[in-house]
């Protein structure tokens, strides 16, 4: 049985940094891969989450408004995978965290993009600590969700709201 940490190891850093190279003038992919993948095999899931969310961090626009530009292509340009690979989708994991690490101060950009990611592997994670910092706009956003025609956006407003799921907060 494979180890969910394993679907996000150099195979999904290379699809991210493939993914990326269009999107970014100058992006070194050979350097963005031997950095996120520097220490990843010693670290847990969330770890390796989190190791990739800084290491895109160095890569992408500081600003995160411009970097939110770059994220909100990668639904069209991020390799899906191995159809026969179960873990295939945990390469888009640290890209849609990325916003409620770097964009909480950003709800306005940050919620559209999680929005439009979020059917590339879940976004419920990323969705709840906007939920926390920006109640109010939060809610609002999940409610229009609701009734959204792709149910991916309203499995996030379902799912995303719910306090006791694995890492909840």
């Amino acid at each position: 049985m494979e180890l969910l940490k394993n679907g996000l190891g150099k195979p999904a850093v290379q699809r991210i940094a493939s993914a990326l190279a269009p999107q970014l003038p100058n992006f070194n992919q050979e350097l963005f891969v031997t950095q996120a993948t520097s220490g990843l095999d010693g670290l847990e899931l969330k770890q390796r989450v989190s190791h990739l969310i800084t290491t895109l961090h160095d890569f992408l626009p500081e600003n995160f408004v411009e970097a939110a530009k770059v994220l909100k292509q990668l639904p069209d340009s991020l390799d899906k995978g191995d159809p026969d690979d179960a873990l295939r989708g945990f390469a888009a994991w640290p890209l849609i965290d990325y916003a409620a690490v770097y964009g909480l101060e950003h709800p306005k950009t940050a919620l559209p993009l999680l929005k439009k990611l979020t059917a590339m592997f879940s976004a419920e994670f990323a969705i709840r600590p906007f939920l926390l910092t920006h109640p109010a706009y939060s809610e609002s956003q999940l409610l229009k969700w609701t009734q959204d025609k792709n149910e991916h956006v309203r499995r996030l407003a379902s799912e995303g709201s719910r306090p006791r799921l694995p890492w909840g907060m």
